[in-house]
């Protein structure tokens, strides 16, 4: 179901021919996902049936062309990179295979060098299965091989200036780098797609989520030091975006295609959340 509205927003790329997704945006130099096609993938069915199936002949005989496996489609969406006046797209080697989904990238720069973490994953029975990986260097160009960080399945997560974050559901799980002290934040969403930071000010978070099971999303930024909510908006719902001062880059469905996105840009406005926030 369709809930993104466009509006008069750009397009960040004039004429890019691959979906694009998942940006983040420091000011200068713009991170984001791309993808020139879905990716198919055939994963094995499990379940208590199979056993029961193992242990009797007559159910096995009765359900002999239940299908042992299923066909679940998917973007393996790479990270790419450009400076935002030129506008140049270079891809980011991560050295992962080409069938994994690279997801959520996010950045920051500490003297001279620059960390990047994103999470990445493939889709299982059990549905995607992500980690969260992290890799440092003096440039975007430049990066070392990318290394997984210790913390449990997660659906969405990065690793900031000041804290880490993973979870899932409608959790948002956070430890400060600093002392090691961990808290979370249950969220009023169905469930939580992605959080990021605002690369100029790390203490807000942008939490995109979906407040049904329509798949209706709503993007809110979130101040960890005075705990105020705030949604995000441009002329209609917002799905995953970043900000930095007033301008947002956000992706937008195109068509009817699978994750067909598109990365738009411009002003966004802040109003009143009803999107609760508890911190924990």
């Amino acid at each position: 179901m369709n809930t993104e509205t466009i509006s008069s927003h750009e397009p960040v790329f004039a004429n890019k021919k691959v979906a694009t997704n998942m940006p983040f945006f420091d000011g200068t130099t713009l991170i984001f996902c791309q993808s020139a096609e879905a990716s198919h993938a055939n994963i094995k069915t499990t379940g208590t049936i199979w056993k029961r199936i193992g242990r009797n002949k007559a159910l096995a005989e009765r359900l002999k062309n239940l299908p042992r496996s299923q066909k679940v489609t998917y973007r393996a969406w790479k990270l790419a990179y450009c400076n935002w006046q030129d506008k140049t797209v270079n891809a980011i080697t991560t050295g992962l295979p080409a069938n994994v989904s690279e997801r959520s990238p996010v950045f920051y720069r500490e003297g001279d060098t620059v960390h990047l973490s994103f999470i990445s994953g493939v889709p299982t029975s059990g549905g995607f299965r992500y980690r969260l990986y992290t890799c440092s260097g003096p440039d975007l160009a430049h990066l070392d091989t990318p290394q997984p960080v210790s913390k449990p399945p997660l659906f969405f997560g990065f690793v900031g200036p000041h804290h880490i974050c993973w979870g899932a559901g409608n959790i948002v799980q956070l430890a400060e780098k600093a002392t090691g002290n961990t808290f979370r934040l249950k969220t009023g969403f169905y469930r939580v797609a992605s959080v990021n930071f605002l690369a100029e000010n790390p203490a807000k978070l942008l939490i995109t989520g979906l407040i049904d099971k329509e798949f209706r999303c709503q993007t809110v930024l979130y101040d960890l030091a005075t705990g105020n909510v705030s949604q995000v908006s441009v002329g209609g719902p917002v799905y995953k975006s970043s900000m930095h001062g007033s301008h947002l880059v956000f992706a937008q469905r195109q068509d009817e295609g699978f994750e067909e996105r598109e990365l738009y840009h411009g002003e966004c406005v802040l109003s009143p959340s009803t999107i609760q926030i508890s911190k924990e």
